[in-house]
């Protein structure tokens, strides 16, 4: 649950809802680690993405997406 108050008057509030909304939503993910080590990396590749679905009740509908990718190389 999230309240948006105090909006400034040059806000779009279609795009935002003032007021209490509830958001429920799930976050599938998958990640690849082939690094050398987890602390100190110094050669592979670190990558990850993750979808969040929000809409399967509450106010709240929208989807999200994150990435990650890291690629270590020794000097």
């Amino acid at each position: 649950e999230s309240e948006l108050s105090n909006v400034a008057d040059t806000l779009d509030t279609e795009l935002y809802r003032i007021g209490k909304t509830i958001k429920s939503s799930i976050t599938p993910s998958v990640s690849y680690n082939s690094t050398d080590d987890y602390f100190l990396q110094r050669s592979g590749i670190l990558a990850s993405a993750s979808f969040e679905f929000a809409g399967l009740g509450g106010d709240e509908k929208f989807l999200k997406n994150y990435y990650s990718f890291s690629y270590f190389y020794g000097l």
